[in-house]
């Protein structure tokens, strides 16, 4: 079986590939390619892009040969094309063959532009491959890379570069990169690409084109990019999906009719409830959702307002239990007596977790904020304005409810960065996903954000590769993390706190936002159990998990009923 990967013994030796070396590897791409044709495979991308053989080759960043494979582009591509080259020559002009080129390198020093994407394209395209599909690469060694290039957080980041490559050549051109199903649609009719390649979309929705053909986009999952599939690459697991808990467990987590239909009451109208319900109506079960709120999405809803994709996936959530026989119950309060005139056979408890009060000196200020008044202060909630407004902010809110436009957090969101009801320099105490995310949002809007964490550690909650890109983009924005801190005290116009070394320091603040403390309650679920109910548990009520937490935890719920 080999060697364990990080022992010294297992380290490998490189040297300088012989011609002779590289003619075995353009035969082994011909091998491959013809394998695939006999299997049956319709076609075959060779892959010239993201770091791997061919694409060291054409980045002058790391091709520093002196002899005909190094040097000037054409000497650079010379691989790509002997491979080309030897796979035409093995399978026929006939099968299909394309490429996958980066557009452009980023964050390195001397990297493939796209003048020379452009000029390796056209060598390719006369080496015989019938498409180009274009990305792009970056810096491996920084871990912002790999959210700037091949799986973008950017939307539509490499279309400029594979636009310019379609000028170029006169095949197809096919390109990726966070493109949402109605921005394709207006990329394809101008002109721009000849395809749309998606990955992470497919994770979170496999059905996706069918829906599209259907023209059904609104009951499309959406992919919030939270980077949980990606991630699984860098901790040495399978890859999974935040949004579809069946990713890569099918048959595991496979949806079956029940052959004893019950009648299920879930009590909670959060993503981890609405997938509950989702799943157990598509079961056949009789199920009722109660929200005592206005509005179903939970916390997710206002998180929306902070990181948009997550506004996509509460309105595929809703668009599901209208399409289902879903009985739905908003500004409902699900007490006992209430509970027993629905006569259920099942209830299941969603009612996220609670947040209780730090113990901080100045908690209770009002230029404090905690996330229910914050849901507030941003016209999310139905009580008064939290205190702290100034008058005219107070107004605005109230003008807002009144309009209605606060209940949609897309308009909040858009909103926003004209003018916020926050003062210019905000502290949030909790360094963990909720605080990173706000200071995230907040820096854009040109607030001055200081992040204060008790231990050593930042935004822990956040997959990998997504919480590389909140700090890049952090720090781009000037955001400080300051960790380790204890003592801390608010005043009315700063924060004290004990830091590292153990020296009292201080910040100017004018809001302070409160993003940690959040436990699980089993309160309400412990009581309804004690009154004689079957009950079952999803989400945060049970154990802090975000959004994959409740999606996977209602999704398996729903199967066991």
């Amino acid at each position: 079986m080999g060697r364990p990967f990080m022992q010294p013994t297992s380290r490998l030796h490189y040297k300088e590939a012989t011609e002779e070396d590289l003619a075995w590897v353009c035969e082994q791409f011909a091998d491959a390619t013809e394998r695939a044709r006999k299997a049956g495979i319709d076609a075959v991308e060779l892959h010239a892009a993201h770091g791997y053989l061919i694409s060291n080759f054409l980045s002058p960043s790391t091709n520093h040969r002196t002899d005909r494979y190094g040097g000037s582009l054409e000497n650079r591509a010379r691989l790509l094309v002997e491979v080309i080259q030897a796979i035409r020559a093995r399978v026929g002009r006939d099968y299909p063959v394309w490429i996958r080129l980066d557009g452009v390198e980023f964050l390195k020093n001397e990297g493939i532009t796209s003048l020379d994407a452009c000029a390796a394209a056209r060598l390719a395209e006369a080496a015989g491959v019938d498409a180009i599909n274009v990305s792009s690469y970056a810096d491996p060694n920084r871990g912002v890379g790999f959210s700037e290039a091949h799986a973008t957080h950017i939307p539509c980041k490499f279309v400029p570069y594979a636009a310019a490559i379609k000028q170029a050549v006169n095949i197809p051109v096919i390109t990726a990169g966070r493109i949402e199903p109605e921005i394709a649609n207006e990329l394809l009719l101008e002109g721009k690409v000849d395809f749309i390649n998606m990955g992470r979309k497919l994770l979170a929705d496999p059905d996706l084109p069918n829906k599209l053909m259907h023209g059904r986009p609104e009951t499309i999952r959406p992919c919030i990019y939270c980077y949980t599939c990606i991630s699984q690459i860098f901790v040495g697991s399978h890859v999974r999906c935040a949004v579809n808990a069946t990713t890569a467990f099918e048959r595991e987590c496979a949806v079956i009719a029940t052959d004893k239909p019950r009648r299920v009451l879930v009590v909670g109208g959060g993503p981890g409830g609405m997938e509950t319900a989702r799943v157990a109506a598509l079961r056949g079960h009789d199920v009722t959702l109660c929200e005592q709120g206005s509005s179903l999405g939970g916390t997710v809803l206002f998180s929306a307002i902070s990181y948009p994709p997550n506004g996509r996936l509460v309105s595929y959530l809703e668009q599901s239990l209208r399409d289902l026989p879903v009985k739905v119950h908003l500004n409902t309060r699900a007490d006992e007596a209430w509970i027993r005139r629905h006569n259920p056979d099942v209830v299941v408890v969603a009612t996220g977790a609670r947040r209780d009060s730090l113990p901080i000196q100045g908690a209770d200020l009002p230029h404090v904020l905690t996330g229910d008044s914050m849901r507030a202060m941003m016209g999310a909630g139905s009580g008064p304005a939290p205190g702290g407004l100034s008058p005219l902010a107070k107004v605005l809110v109230g003008i807002g409810r009144m309009l209605g436009v606060t209940r949609s957090p897309k308009l909040v969101e858009k909103a926003s960065h004209y003018w916020l009801p926050f003062g210019r320099n905000i502290v949030i105490y909790g360094g963990g996903l909720v605080g990173i995310e706000l200071a995230e949002f907040l820096a854009e809007r040109g607030r001055n954000v200081t992040v204060l964490e008790e231990s050593g550690l930042f935004g822990t909650q956040l997959m990998l590769v997504r919480r590389w890109r909140a700090f890049y983009e952090c720090d781009r924005l000037g955001v400080a993390r300051i960790a380790n801190v204890k003592d801390v005290v608010i005043e009315p116009d700063r924060v004290r706190y004990v830091g590292k070394g153990g020296q009292e320091r201080s910040i100017p603040a004018d809001h302070i936002i409160l993003a940690a403390g959040a436990e699980a309650d089993m309160s309400f679920a412990d009581s309804i159990r004690k009154a004689g109910f079957n009950v079952k548990t999803v989400g945060d009520c049970q154990s802090i998990g975000y959004i994959e937490g409740a999606i996977r935890n209602g999704h398996a719920v729903a199967r066991e009923i």
